[in-house]
């Protein structure tokens, strides 16, 4: 690897009610200080996120797209095991279904770079 194929980012959070003008701020203000890609983590808010998305299409910014995925909920002394793994079938069903209606969404963006699913490598 030459020093041409290195990209530097950092991560970026991006808010529920951050407006254009802000989002197009934080984008330029990574841009202009050479950092030329950003992690963030997604929600299901693709309202937010298709004017994030168009904010870095139009700006040239690329994006390391984390996926949240699930954690297996703690059985409490009240639930049975039975009923928490039922619980943790049922929200990583639509945790997945989530992940897979964020990548069919973005998938064809100019702007992705990478997928990361989770944070932490042991979940």
């Amino acid at each position: 690897m030459n020093k041409t194929d290195i990209m530097i980012g950092s991560m970026l959070w991006v808010v529920p009610d951050e407006s254009d003008e802000q989002m197009e701020k934080d984008i330029r203000g990574m841009l202009d200080n050479g950092l030329i890609i950003a992690r963030i983590f997604m929600n299901t808010n693709f309202s937010l996120w298709d004017r994030f998305f168009a904010a870095c299409e139009r700006l040239g910014m690329k994006l390391t797209v984390t996926l949240i995925s699930l954690n297996v909920p703690r059985a409490s002394k009240y639930m049975t095991t039975d009923e928490a793994l039922c619980q943790y079938d049922e929200s990583r069903k639509r945790v997945l279904k989530t992940i897979e209606d964020t990548v069919e969404r973005y998938k064809n963006s100019p702007a992705v770079h990478s997928w990361i699913l989770q944070n932490e490598p042991n979940l």
